[in-house]
């Protein structure tokens, strides 16, 4: 039981992570006021969470600041990308909506659920290796697909979790006090620990396909 609660035992490890994560949650929260920083704010974090899988942990406060400091070009370009795909799949549905009399409605909606659907799947994708890896945008959608595709049973849980806050709100009928219980620990961790998930996933697969992600005594193999 000593063991249990000592500065190496799971309890504090634990802990020790839930406050990097809150710290990590109220840094991406701010960092994406301006909307347009947001992709940068998202792949900071991605970055924070593959380094603990790496065992290369920093100063959460510094080691995020640095990573939406390296990657805010190519971030702000997929997360611009991205904003841009939804307002296409938004127009296609409301497009939908006005020409329901001819029919065209249902194809439409489904055109712009496919299109959401598909770029909610190759964010953590993108924003994992743009993190992790220096590329061309071009070699980084290549990449992000074929993991995608290759994985689809990751691919498919990690797309559940990131939009989870979404569905519990459209599908989670809650009294009011819970609802605000929800609201507060979306604010506070939600957000970093669905992306702390999809990094566990994400260096799992990575592990898979890059060399520089295999353990140091497979490397010397």
């Amino acid at each position: 039981m000593k063991k249990f609660f000592s500065t190496e035992g799971p309890f504090s490890q634990c802990m020790g992570r839930m406050f990097d994560l809150i710290v990590l949650n109220c840094l991406l929260i701010i960092c994406s006021v301006p909307i347009v920083t947001m992709g940068a704010a998202i792949t900071a974090v991605y970055d924070m969470s593959l380094r603990m899988q790496r065992k290369e942990e920093d100063s959460v406060v510094r080691g995020f600041f640095r990573g939406f400091k390296n990657n805010f070009r190519d971030a702000t370009v997929i997360w611009l990308l991205f904003l841009f795909i939804a307002a296409v799949s938004f127009g296609d549905v409301m497009a939908g909506e006005i020409l329901a009399a001819y029919g065209l409605q249902f194809p439409l909606m489904l055109i712009g659920g496919i299109q959401i659907v598909l770029a909610l799947s190759l964010l953590p994708f993108l924003f994992a290796l743009t993190a992790r890896f220096e590329n061309t945008l071009a070699g980084t959608l290549k990449n992000a697909f074929l993991m995608a595709v290759t994985h689809l049973g990751a691919t498919l849980r990690m797309l559940l979790v990131g939009t989870s806050g979404i569905w519990i709100f459209l599908w989670v009928p809650m009294p009011v006090k819970i609802f605000y219980c929800f609201v507060s620990m979306l604010l506070m961790f939600w957000f970093a620990l669905c992306i702390h998930y999809n990094g566990i996933q994400l260096h799992k697969i990575f592990q898979l396909h890059f060399r520089s992600e295999e353990p140091e005594e497979e490397q010397e193999i």
